[in-house]
């Protein structure tokens, strides 16, 4: 049976869920089976855990579920050992293994479908995988283990699924800024989280009011200082959302749009108009939108890459903030309406006196979110 711990939690796989699912993810699984050192995360891992619902009571949205079905891709991990030494000759071997598989099988194999995780042992593996996702309903990872898979979920996506809610329950910098013990998405958490809506794989999402006024505070800096053009507050990302994931799909553009309008985002509501709008401001500044798919070989170099700036920055932060001669201020804050707050932070590196966060970010993380904070599309 299923049920929600705060720690993570498994079930296994059983012939009961297996039935519930597409003809097309068994065969993932059953061909992913003869694959050692491999996890499936994303849409299958996601569905999977559904299923188990399903099954054992927690799901019962079959409009969702039939969303859910249609699968674009399979989302790998491949798992390594920490400080492996010929860590990039094992992900390239891993994934030419994989890919032969795959194409013996007539399914296709991209390098931006594979995360690469390190870890001292499977429980930290796991920890990782559902530590890396951006939305809690994501979080949920499949491992094959003596002749069965299993299903490790956070009780975070069990409780989002059964709610139908699209929230970040774990800050992370890839999809939340931090700003004096307060966090705001970024223009990827933005989108990951509309993406979701307009999609219908969620029902409403958690975007309170002063999320969005601290984005738009920030954004305005940057166009003060040049590093963001106007009329662009989103970036690359609104083109992402209208042209990759919802090109040729009016319908989904046209609710992307309301979306965007509903949160400040655009005073435009018409698809097409706004795609040009957006294509002319990058043209102006010089920059080609475009996504590129990258090698095996390029997803390696840049995942080495990520993680040796990721372990220097942290040094170099730490540096600065030891040799920092601290400028402590008191910042307060009452832009949810219901408290007032305060935090005493350095002026120059930011650094918080008692290294906590305002209320909002803990309750957050604790997965205690304000019910008034939630948007869905009218």
């Amino acid at each position: 049976m299923i049920n929600n711990q705060p720690q993570i939690k498994s079930v296994e796989l059983d012939d009961k869920c297996l039935k519930l699912l597409p003809e097309n993810v068994r065969g993932v699984l059953t061909l992913l089976e003869q694959i050692k050192g491999i996890a499936i995360k994303g849409g299958i891992a996601k569905l999977c855990l559904m299923a188990a619902m399903r099954v054992y009571g927690g799901f019962k949205n079959e409009k969702r579920w039939k969303i859910e079905e249609k699968i674009n891709d399979i989302d790998l991990v491949f798992v390594f050992l920490s400080n492996k030494n010929d860590l990039k000759e094992s992900i390239i071997n891993k994934y030419r293994e994989t890919e032969k598989t795959f194409l013996k099988n007539e399914l296709c194999l991209h390098p931006k479908d594979i995360d690469i995780v390190e870890a001292e042992n499977s429980k930290s593996a796991i920890e990782n995988i559902l530590g890396s996702n951006d939305l809690t309903i994501n979080e949920a990872a499949l491992v094959f283990s003596k002749g069965h898979w299993k299903i490790f979920y956070s009780p975070f996506a069990l409780r989002h699924l059964a709610q139908g809610i699209g929230a970040f329950a774990n800050p992370k910098t890839t999809n939340l800024y931090y700003n004096a013990g307060r966090v705001f998405p970024s223009p990827l958490g933005f989108i990951r989280l509309l993406k979701f809506l307009v999609a219908g794989k969620v029902n409403k999402i958690y975007l309170p009011r002063w999320w969005i006024t601290l984005y738009l505070q920030n954004y305005q800096k940057k166009v003060a200082s040049g590093e963001m053009p106007a009329n662009a507050p989103l970036g690359f990302y609104s083109l992402v959302l209208l042209k990759n994931y919802f090109g040729g799909d009016l319908l989904a553009q046209k609710r992307a749009m309301i979306a965007l309008y509903d949160l400040g985002f655009t005073d435009m509501v018409d698809p097409e108009l706004y795609i040009r709008q957006q294509e002319r401001i990058f043209a102006n500044a010089g920059t080609d939108f475009s996504l590129t798919d990258f090698s095996i070989d390029q997803v390696v170099d840049r995942y080495l890459e990520s993680k040796k700036k990721k372990e220097e920055s942290q040094k170099s932060r730490q540096a600065a903030r030891t040799q920092c001669e601290h400028r402590f201020e008191t910042i307060n804050c009452d832009l949810c309406g219901k408290n007032q707050c305060a935090i005493i932070a350095c002026g120059k590196c930011g650094k918080n006196k008692n290294g906590g966060v305002l209320p909002c970010v803990s309750r957050m993380r604790q997965g205690v979110i304000d019910s008034a904070g939630f948007y869905e599309i009218k």
